[in-house]
């Protein structure tokens, strides 16, 4: 079965252990966090992607298989720490 996501839902994803960007592979059939600390893989079933921790597991690249000096940032990354209110 192809993996068939809207690229638009691609562009809003992040994984929701670490808030970082995630990417698709197509092979595994899997969404990929791309944080240097996470590196979860979740699954896609029926063109759907299962953003829950519960189902996710290591990816077969873990972040400390990556490139050395590869920098991702997510949403979270974007969030000046000084505005946060308590």
């Amino acid at each position: 079965m192809t993996v068939e996501l809207d690229p638009a839902l691609l562009e809003i994803l992040a994984c929701p252990q670490c808030h970082s960007n995630v990417s698709i592979d197509y092979e595994a059939e899997e969404i990929v966090c791309v944080g240097l600390s996470c590196g979860l893989a979740f699954p896609i079933k029926d063109n759907i992607p299962i953003m829950l921790t519960e189902e996710a597991r290591p990816a077969v690249s873990a972040p400390s298989e990556r490139e050395e000096g590869s920098v991702s940032i997510g949403l979270a990354d974007l969030v000046d720490p000084r505005l946060e209110t308590d």
